[in-house]
């Protein structure tokens, strides 16, 4: 068995053949609505129904439990599963593929706060600059 891919949404979105039948680990904001299971690209993406950026999620009752998924859904998540170029989810609105028989569900920490400002008054840039 060949080892997963890890690529971008982006990619694998734009070059669907290339990955059909293949094992790949992406990552994207996870919704897990009734009908409309979708890996976005951006939380925005989800917000706003744009599903030129996303792709299907098909998961089998029994996959997750009622917590985990509760843990999943409106989360940016990296998925590990087949990519299917026909799955195109419920009626079909989703024209760019599906992820399935996904082997892999990981929560993706939230590495910084875009809040914060970039520097504070006290800072020094590294490079000398003002």
């Amino acid at each position: 068995m060949e080892p997963p891919i890890l690529l971008s949404l982006i990619n694998l979105i734009a070059s669907p053949e290339k990955y059909d039948g293949k094992l790949v680990i992406v990552q994207g904001f996870l919704s897990l609505a009734f009908e409309g299971t979708c890996l976005f690209l951006h939380r925005e993406d989800c917000e706003y129904g744009l599903y030129q950026n996303a792709c299907w999620v098909s998961v089998r009752h029994g996959d997750l439990t009622l917590d985990r998924a509760k843990q999943l859904h409106c989360q940016y998540v990296m998925l590990e599963g087949t990519f299917r170029r026909e799955e195109t989810g419920h009626m079909g609105v989703l024209q760019n593929g599906g992820i399935c028989d996904v082997k892999r569900y990981q929560l993706r920490p939230r590495v910084r706060d875009t809040g914060s400002s970039l520097l504070t008054t006290t800072d020094t840039p590294k490079d000398g600059a003002n």
